[in-house]
């Protein structure tokens, strides 16, 4: 693998503390500017005026639900990608995300063939505890942040920390991802860990917003797109 820079940020105390975790760094590599502030700027608003955007429902204790956050997603085309029980069948790559999915194929050592892309519109949108442990994903998977900062968290998962006996999830450790930054979560990361991207109170809805206005307009400066490249096998 190629030198990445090896970032590790925990927050502790409501401050960010820059020194390395020793449990995440043996789990996950942070780079806080991968994507230079200009490039993760254009790429923003190339994704979000282009990507057909949907807003999902699953269903949880038999009850449907809106999904808080919009979905789009590329890949290899006819390869389909199912989870919460949706499917998501690729059509190809635009060339934009391919550049990118060429640069972590050659970072990271392993191919890549499907990404999804989750839009947080503004502080209320939220992604709860879960790990990407769906049958068919291999690999690590890469996950890049663009626009406004959030907080990710990441913690172990019970079965990890007591194999043979019932225990609770592992202490919460966190992380700002900003515009720009990338996480790569390796091979056996999912298998151990929970993560999530919590709600930001702080990041109020924009309802006089331009949905066509670029990511350099101050009035989106509560949104953030995130994308992970994964791999998928056997998902025809």
């Amino acid at each position: 693998m190629k030198a990445t820079k090896q970032l590790h940020e925990v927050e502790s105390s409501g401050r960010d503390e820059h020194a390395p975790s020793l449990t995440h760094a043996l789990t996950h590599t942070l780079d806080h500017s991968w994507l230079d502030e200009a490039h993760a700027n254009r790429l923003f608003s190339q994704l979000q005026r282009s990507c057909t955007w949907h807003r999902e429902e699953i269903v949880m204790y038999g009850r449907r639900i809106s999904v808080p956050r919009l979905t789009a997603w590329f890949g290899d085309s006819g390869l389909s990608y199912r989870y919460s029980g949706l499917d998501h069948r690729a059509e190809g790559w635009p060339s934009n995300l391919a550049e990118i999915r060429t640069r972590l194929s050659e970072q990271f050592e392993q191919p890549f063939n499907f990404v999804l892309l989750n839009r947080y519109r503004d502080g209320q949108d939220y992604m709860g505890w879960h790990s990407d442990d769906e049958a068919g994903v291999r690999g690590g998977i890469a996950s890049l942040s663009l626009g406004c900062a959030r907080r990710f968290t990441t913690r172990l998962k019970p079965s990890a920390l007591a194999p043979t006996s019932p225990a609770k999830p592992g202490p919460i450790q966190s992380m700002t991802l900003a515009n720009g930054s990338l996480v790569f979560m390796p091979p056996g990361f999912q298998d151990k860990y929970l993560h999530a991207l919590p709600k930001a109170p702080r990041l109020k809805p924009k309802s006089d917003a331009n949905p066509q206005a670029s990511f350099e307009d101050t009035r989106f400066a509560s949104e953030r797109i995130n994308l992970t490249f994964r791999w998928l096998s056997g998902q025809r």
